[in-house]
């Protein structure tokens, strides 16, 4: 992960360029009874998102985020469902990037149905 890039907000989503993505990856977690809400920042301002071996690299770290937000060794209560958890986060930086490549992956690994229960477009179509 690049250290350097400054972190973008959920707004900031909205002016993604050809080469350069973000996505927070966010989940919610019970801490003390109060909803808590969880965030960690992906960039891939170092990948061509364009590239198969640049789409895999952000899909893995993604993934990474996703598990990271969703588990509890952030010494807070776990979520009820994690692996819900882990889908919706997943689903949703894949969805806000909305990179072909990427959104190819995703598909790749998760059924039609899945996809659709999280928002995924099913039809993918080149840039």
């Amino acid at each position: 992960m690049n250290t350097q890039s400054k972190p973008l907000n959920i707004p900031a989503l909205i002016g993604l360029t050809v080469l350069t993505a973000c996505a927070p990856v966010i989940a919610d977690a019970q801490q003390g009874g109060r909803a808590v809400v969880v965030r960690t920042v992906v960039t891939a301002n170092d990948l061509d998102l364009n590239t198969p071996h640049g789409a895999q690299v952000l899909y893995d770290r993604l993934r990474g985020a996703a598990n990271y937000v969703c588990g509890s060794q952030l010494g807070i209560a776990p979520v009820p469902d994690a692996v819900a958890c882990y889908e919706n986060a997943l689903a949703t930086a894949v969805r806000s990037i909305n990179r072909p490549l990427l959104s190819m992956l995703y598909l790749k690994m998760h059924t039609p149905q899945v996809a659709q229960t999280y928002g995924v477009p099913i039809q993918v179509t080149q840039k």
